[in-house]
C-alpha cells in the first residue's frame, strides 16, 4: 500500500514537473520494442518557439491523434554510436504535448550533404500518459551542410539560415503518422558522451 502511494506521488510529481516546461529526457532504445523505457539526457529541451521551421507531420500515435505544429533541430557534433556529425529532430503537438525526437547521421564525417535516400531511424515518442519507442522512415528532400565550426564551442543557439528538408514516416507499434518538415538549424549539441 504505502509503495503504491509512493509510484502515485511520483508520478503527480513528474506531471507538474512537465507542465511547468522541466526539461524531458529521451527514452534508451529498449530492444526496438515499443515500450517505455529509463530515460537520459539527450534530448532537447521541450520549448521549441523559436527556430521558425514549418511542420506538417499528422496522423496517430497509441495515445491518439498527433499534429506536429513544432520543429526543433540541434547539430549533433559527433553523434553516437557511430560518432559522426548529424542532426537531432524534436517534432511537437502542442495541442496535447506530446513530441518525438529522431536523429539523422550526416552522410559524410566533415559535416557536407545528405543524401537523398530513404534511412531507418530510431524515435523515441513521448505521449502524455508515456513513452514509446518505434522506428520510422526519413528521406531527406534538401540540405544545406552542418554549420559544424561554428558548433565548436558547444551547446550554442545558431544565428544561420542554413536548413534541412525531410519526410518522415511512421507506420508500426501503433503509430501512423506521416509528413514533412523544413527547418533551420537551430543549435549546436556536442556528443551525449562528453557533456
Amino acid at each position: 500500500m504505502i509503495t503504491d502511494m509512493f509510484r502515485i506521488v511520483l508520478l503527480v510529481i513528474g506531471l507538474l514537473g512537465l507542465a511547468v516546461g522541466c526539461r524531458r529526457r529521451m527514452l534508451a532504445i529498449v530492444d526496438g520494442s515499443a515500450e517505455t523505457a529509463p530515460a537520459s539526457d539527450a534530448a532537447p529541451d521541450s520549448n521549441t518557439r523559436g527556430c521558425n521551421g514549418t511542420v506538417d507531420v499528422t496522423g496517430t500515435s497509441p495515445e491518439g491523434p498527433f499534429s506536429g505544429n513544432a520543429v526543433y533541430s540541434q547539430v549533433a557534433i559527433y553523434q553516437p554510436p557511430e560518432c559522426q556529425p548529424g542532426v537531432r529532430f524534436q517534432i511537437s503537438d502542442e495541442a496535447t504535448g506530446s513530441y518525438f525526437i529522431f536523429e539523422i547521421a550526416a552522410d559524410s564525417v566533415d559535416g557536407g550533404p545528405f543524401l537523398s535516400n530513404a534511412r531507418s531511424v530510431q524515435v523515441e515518442f513521448y505521449g502524455v500518459a508515456r513513452g514509446w519507442t518505434t522506428t520510422a522512415t526519413v528521406e531527406v528532400t534538401s540540405a544545406d551542410p552542418l554549420p559544424l565550426m561554428m558548433c565548436d564551442g558547444g551547446g550554442i543557439a545558431l544565428a544561420v539560415s542554413d536548413g534541412i528538408t525531410l519526410m518522415i514516416g511512421l507506420s508500426q507499434d501503433g503509430f501512423a503518422i506521416m509528413g514533412r518538415l523544413s527547418v533551420r538549424y537551430c543549435s549546436c549539441k556536442p556528443c551525449p558522451d562528453t557533456v
